[in-house]
């Protein structure tokens, strides 16, 4: 098994998600993890940044959202397509969205103190249905999305969001 683990990641809000709660689960597993945030840069960058994983003991998962996909099989060959030196047993797909992780990690004692109602599943949450759950008591939804990952409940997002329970899994080697 290689000593460490990467993560590509889209953008500010995967990488506060990966930070606080991927990464410390990885550690049970990895020696060190390293991070790539793959938004707004050249496919050739990202491939080769992709390729040079080869010469070093590192493995990689690459982060993405559902998107418009109608399925994850779907938008995995669509990041392949993209990404050419992506291995496609290696992408990792949020339903609907990276904010549907979020969500789920939030219990019933979590959501009162968020003010909120406790949600039962989030694999259909997209970034508008997020923003439409934000208490009126938070000035931003980086304020809420912080709150969320100091109450984050790993057991409770894994039964609430079957694409998060698929990323524990793998990194778990359950």
């Amino acid at each position: 098994m290689p000593d460490g683990l990467f993560f590509f990641f889209e953008g500010p809000d995967d990488a506060r998600f990966v930070d606080a709660i991927v990464v410390p689960v990885a550690l049970g597993r990895y020696k060190w993890t390293g991070k790539y945030e793959y938004a707004c840069k050249r496919t050739r960058r990202i491939c080769t940044c992709l390729s040079g994983l080869q010469n070093i003991p590192a493995d990689y998962v690459f982060l993405t959202d559902m998107n418009a996909s109608p399925c994850v099989s779907h938008r995995r060959v669509q990041i392949v397509e993209r990404y050419p030196a992506v291995v496609e047993e290696r992408v990792i797909v949020a339903a609907a969205e990276i904010e549907a992780w979020y969500l789920a990690g939030i219990d019933v004692r979590s959501a009162s103190q968020l003010g909120m109602e406790p949600l039962e599943r989030t694999d259909h949450i997209t970034k508008e249905g997020f923003d439409r759950l934000i208490p009126p008591s938070f000035e931003s939804r980086i304020d809420f999305m912080s709150e969320i990952l100091k109450r984050y409940s790993l057991d409770t997002a894994r039964q609430n969001n079957r694409s998060f329970d698929y990323l524990m899994s793998r990194l778990l080697g359950t």
